[in-house]
């Protein structure tokens, strides 16, 4: 029994030590901040005012007294829409409704009380988001919850929607066009100029990548995504690990009100456009088949206080593999198959330049037969025998014996 007891209240210790870690871990990366400070109708800061901020849809409430200098700040909010309320005695009460918060965001809402009684309310609009925050740093862009689900995403990539912001490009083509390229995956895209492999990702506060850029957990589904944060540059020392980029992904919760959503997506070869492998070689088209499903649900357990929501996603990826099909040696794909190729070119990988060039002139298309014959001048010594014979001439080397320069 003494042993039974024991297990439980490790148990339960661990359970209160993991929520602690996760609560301490989303105060930098996946909250925001709310401050602000209080004056009277003249301007005269208003101390010891009382500053409510409450969460309609989850009850979440925190409250502060401004400061000597009529100031306060409010930390660590789950970014979503609340209502803020200020109270100082001899002033009538403000309300301030749908007031939204997101990720990583300082939101500053001042307040011009007028002279009262605590039984009148005067309710007040939200403030509008300025174009620049001039509380931050860095350049930051917020994607929210209706770019997530209605961009389109076809690959279901947890951070599709960075390709809209400025500044931002794909980072695996030049990577993979590098004689060094190792093949390590990364974010796929750079910001800045910056490496794929230079960017932070957190989820909730935890971080996922390894260290690469690559994410660890990739099959985050769309639906369970609320928004993200993109710290383009210049941001806090708190975004450490990085000098590329900082993406702050913050995911749904339940609330006080039932909700949910159900989701398919289906595409295969038949849908999609032709690509550059099919009909080769009277090859039929490659069978591929992508398919997406599942559904989300949140809900309150116990109302302002405890809450659940959970996520599950189908996927069903069949790709098709040209590795080992011997298409890439086929003579169509080399491009020496055309009429009039020279007789000395063969359907290796290791064809010349010229065959390439000879398939191009003899293409019939005028532009191709320019290209062809336009480049044809810097090719190397052994496939550009009259170019080179014509050099030496005019740089006097007559000891060459005349077929030195003979195609091999």
């Amino acid at each position: 029994m003494k042993e039974l007891n024991r297990f439980c209240f490790l148990s339960v210790l661990l359970v209160v030590l993991i929520g602690f870690l996760s609560a301490s871990a989303q105060v930098d990366y996946a909250t925001a901040t709310l401050r602000g400070s209080v004056m009277d109708p003249q301007g005269a800061v208003i101390a010891g005012a009382t500053v409510t901020v409450i969460n309609p849809s989850t009850g979440i409430t925190k409250t502060v007294k401004t400061d000597g200098d009529g100031a306060y700040r409010v930390p660590a909010l789950p970014p979503g829409t609340y209502q803020i309320t200020i109270d100082a005695r001899g002033f009538a009460k403000e309300v301030a409704r749908g007031i939204e918060v997101t990720v990583g965001q300082i939101l500053v809402h001042d307040a011009h009380l007028k002279v009262g009684t605590a039984n009148e309310i005067v309710e007040v609009s939200s403030d509008n988001v300025p174009l620049i925050q001039t509380e931050q740093t860095q350049q930051a862009n917020t994607i929210n919850s209706l770019q997530v689900t209605e961009l389109p995403n076809i690959g279901h990539n947890i951070t599709q929607a960075v390709y809209t912001l400025p500044g931002v490009a794909n980072a695996d083509a030049p990577r993979s066009q590098n004689p060094g390229f190792t093949g390590f995956f990364t974010t796929g895209f750079s910001i800045g100029g910056s490496n794929g492999r230079n960017n932070l990702s957190t989820i909730d506060g935890g971080e996922n990548e390894y260290g690469t850029g690559q994410y660890r957990v990739t099959t985050v589904p769309q639906d369970t995504i609320q928004e993200y944060q993109v710290n383009r540059n210049a941001f806090a020392a708190e975004f450490g690990f990085t000098n590329g980029s900082a993406i702050n992904i913050v995911t749904k919760s339940g609330g006080n009100r039932f909700h949910g959503t159900a989701y398919g997506y289906f595409q295969n070869h038949n849908t999609s456009a032709t690509n550059f492998f099919n009909g080769i070689q009277s090859l039929p088209s490659a069978y591929s088949q992508s398919v997406y499903t599942g559904f989300t649900a949140g809900g309150p357990i116990a109302k302002d206080r405890l809450f659940f929501f959970f996520a599950y996603e189908y996927r069903r990826l069949d790709n098709p593999d040209f590795t080992n099909a011997n298409v890439l040696t086929a003579p169509t794909v080399l491009g020496i198959s055309a009429p009039g190729l020279a007789a000395g070119c063969s359907a290796g990988i290791a064809a010349n330049q010229l065959c390439y060039l000879n398939a191009l002139k003899a293409s019939g298309n005028p532009f191709l037969v320019g290209f062809g014959n336009g480049i044809t001048p810097g090719l190397s010594p052994l496939n550009n025998a009259p170019a080179l014979r014509r050099a030496a001439e005019r740089q006097q080397f007559r000891q060459f014996a005349p077929g030195v320069f003979a195609q091999r």
